[in-house]
């Protein structure tokens, strides 16, 4: 499976099943996808598995099983605790 291939097919059913779904951009969208399949060469295997990983992906996320992910670095996400919590120890020594 070459997954750039598959990554492709599996962003637009995602985008194009979500985002754009009912929307005035969906039929523009839904030729760019198939545009793009085609010029990518996207085999139709990777494209039903695509579609059916997109299902799943937002069923599981629907169902709070996925989080959205973190704007934050892991390193930047503990300074950030960090930063706080010395905040709060400066805070309760100047009392």
């Amino acid at each position: 499976m070459i997954y750039k291939r598959y990554h492709t097919a599996l962003v637009f059913t995602l985008v194009l099943q979500n985002l754009l779904k009912n929307t005035e951009l969906e039929e523009k969208a839904l030729n760019l996808y198939g545009d793009i399949l085609e010029l990518e060469k996207v085999p139709k295997h990777q494209i039903k598995t695509a579609i059916l990983y997109a299902k799943r992906i937002v069923k599981a996320f629907e169902n709070g099983e996925i989080q959205p992910p973190s704007p934050f670095s892991r390193h930047q996400e503990v300074m950030q605790i960090v930063s706080k919590n010395i905040g709060k120890v400066i805070n309760y020594f100047r009392r």
